[in-house]
């Protein structure tokens, strides 16, 4: 089973959700397959971004130059998951999807 990482605290209730989500199929898939003993749950690391300070980042759409210090503060969360040994992460949040493709440009995990 991969470790899986997760960036949170932007919408931590989201942040609650992957967590809780994940460990639920984890627990159905063991379930699933009538094994006995206890249900394997994957290795989670949780990165918990401050919103104030994202939000405070924030930069303007069309200016690239104006959103490098919001990308900087998405991937260094994900940079220390990678730290920490996380294989798979997800982002625990609507927000800053719209610079994902930039967020995680030049890291190696999934």
């Amino acid at each position: 089973m991969k470790k899986i990482g997760i960036v949170g605290g932007l919408g931590w209730r989201s942040t609650v959700e992957y967590y809780s989500e994940i460990c639920r199929r984890a627990e159905k898939w063991h379930a699933a397959r009538q094994l006995t003993g206890t249900p394997s749950t994957p290795e989670i690391v949780i990165e918990s971004l401050d919103l104030a300070r994202s939000l405070a980042l924030h930069g303007r759409d069309g200016d690239e130059e104006s959103w490098q210090r919001f990308d900087e503060y998405h991937r260094g969360a994900f940079r220390r998951l990678e730290l920490a040994g996380a294989e798979v992460s997800v982002m625990a949040s609507n927000g800053p999807h719209h610079r994902f493709d930039e967020i995680v440009r030049g890291l190696e995990m999934q």
